[in-house]
């Protein structure tokens, strides 16, 4: 869909080019990355502290993975590797990197892209249990969809207040992946499922952190800051609600599977 094949046929590969990625770690030893990893320019904690990590090292192979005939080829196949180890299990509080996101500019003048897929969430699910909307006839879900609360017993012929039975099939229907596929039904009873949402902003230090980064970054050119867009489509969050995804100083990413869905 990225069409790689002819960026690469036009000699663009990725060499020369740093991709910095702060996550859970990377794995240093993998074989997508042997000879191509920097420590130099990581983090004192660049690897995953425990195994079941495996985030970042994954992102980075998306990215930069070696064309070794090992798994698949990164994007960029030809580009260094750098980490930071910043939201992986086990890591040190107080480590000299984490304080005031000095990550974010570590190295800041040779790093060309800092890849960053994790954030935090604008919205939250509802626990059960909660109020929701009254049922208004027709049912407004579509019909032909797995789980569709308009077929289920416990909502009855769907008018009035809806039982907890018919509650739960409508959360259990809208948030095991049809909501992508029924928005204008799900949208309805948002309040049934989602806690609420809550817009952020920069914080001072990591606003202090990208603007050196943007200045500084690249040799003086900037460093590019990928975002994450995130995994809460389903929930109502979007990118603007979140201060890292809506500030200019960075570049916010998403995603669709092969079908043009999130």
């Amino acid at each position: 869909m990225v069409k790689v094949k002819e960026v690469w046929q036009q000699g663009i590969t990725g060499a020369g080019v740093v991709i910095h990625v702060n996550d859970d770690g990377v794995d240093a030893t993998h074989p997508d990355f042997a000879s191509k990893f920097s420590a130099a320019l990581s983090c004192a904690t660049p690897s995953p502290i425990v195994a079941s990590d495996s985030h970042g090292t994954v992102c980075a192979g998306i990215a930069a993975g070696s064309a070794n005939g090992a798994c698949s080829v990164g994007i960029a196949h030809e580009a260094t590797v750098s980490a930071c180890n910043v939201i992986g299990t086990g890591i040190d509080p107080t480590a000299a990197y984490l304080q005031n996101n000095a990550f974010m500019s570590l190295n800041i003048e040779s790093i060309d892209v800092s890849s960053n897929s994790w954030g935090i969430d604008a919205c939250s699910r509802k626990g059960a249990g909660r109020e929701a909307s009254a049922l208004q006839a027709p049912c407004p879900f579509r019909t032909d969809l797995p789980l569709s609360p308009c077929g289920a017993a416990a909502c009855g012929a769907w008018g009035g207040v809806p039982s907890d039975g018919c509650k739960a099939a409508i959360v259990a229907y809208c948030t095991s992946g049809a909501y992508e596929h029924d928005v204008a039904g799900c949208a309805e009873f948002l309040d049934l499922f989602v806690e609420g949402c809550q817009y952020s902003v920069l914080s001072d230090s990591m606003r202090t952190q990208l603007t050196k980064g943007i200045t500084a970054g690249r040799g003086g050119k900037g460093t590019v800051f990928v975002f994450a867009s995130g995994n809460s489509h389903q929930i109502g969050s979007d990118t603007n609600m979140e201060g890292m995804m809506n500030t200019r100083f960075t570049v916010s990413v998403g995603a669709v599977g092969k079908k043009g869905k999130h």
